[in-house]
């Protein structure tokens, strides 16, 4: 009742710019759900985990083929403080590895941006690893509506000739609201350093089918 297992099979085709050769990968993917809340988009108790294990094969008109295997977890928790105030928790973790001397740059991780690190621009930061920790104080003003406020701590580390390695905070207010086209999500996020007038927004829309 609460748990999905998926398997999933894939290819794709990176055709980079600048004279660089053309990369062709196939993947495949186990993947596990665990849902256990008291509801799907305005959970007020509960966990909800996320896991994913993948392993990609690619072959590159020019070079040696490359294999990379890949982990994610990402994780929620959620308690009610009292009626309508909730107090919600997130965990990802996300990690890559290559037999390549450095993992290409298209296959690297992303932090920053909606999703991830908010604050900061979608998929501002790549590495080999990636860490996100999330606190949300969050008030319900309807069945799918709410109004938040966040904190988001991330992470990320790549290495070899680029080599970087830094964490990064975010902070800012939110909404999600119920319309006809779905749920709008609207967060307005400040990195470090970042002044009102830096501020990043960032939107969203889910749809339920």
């Amino acid at each position: 009742e609460h748990t999905r297992v998926a398997w999933t099979i894939g290819a794709e085709r990176y055709v980079p710019g600048g004279g660089e050769t053309a990369v062709t990968s196939y993947r495949t993917g186990l993947g596990a759900v665990y849902d256990g809340t008291d509801d799907r988009w305005n959970p007020e108790t509960g966990a909800r985990v996320d896991a994913e294990l993948e392993y990609s094969a690619s072959d590159q008109e020019a070079g040696d083929p490359e294999r990379s295997g890949r982990f994610r977890v990402d994780g929620w928790a959620f308690a009610a403080i009292r009626s309508g105030h909730v107090l919600a928790l997130r965990g990802l973790a996300e990690g890559i590895a290559s037999t390549a001397e450095e993992v290409p740059y298209h296959r690297q991780l992303t932090l920053g941006g909606a999703s991830t690190l908010r604050g900061y621009r979608e998929e501002q930061f790549r590495g080999t690893r990636v860490a996100v920790g999330t606190v949300e104080y969050r008030l319900r003003l309807g069945r799918r509506s709410r109004i938040l406020a966040f904190v988001d701590a991330g992470y990320y580390y790549r290495g070899g000739s680029n080599f970087a390695k830094d964490s990064k905070l975010g902070y800012g207010i939110g909404l999600r609201g119920e319309t006809r086209l779905g749920i709008i999500a609207l967060d307005y996020g400040l990195g470090e350093g970042d002044g009102l007038l830096d501020a990043k927004l960032h939107v969203g829309l889910t749809r339920d089918f």
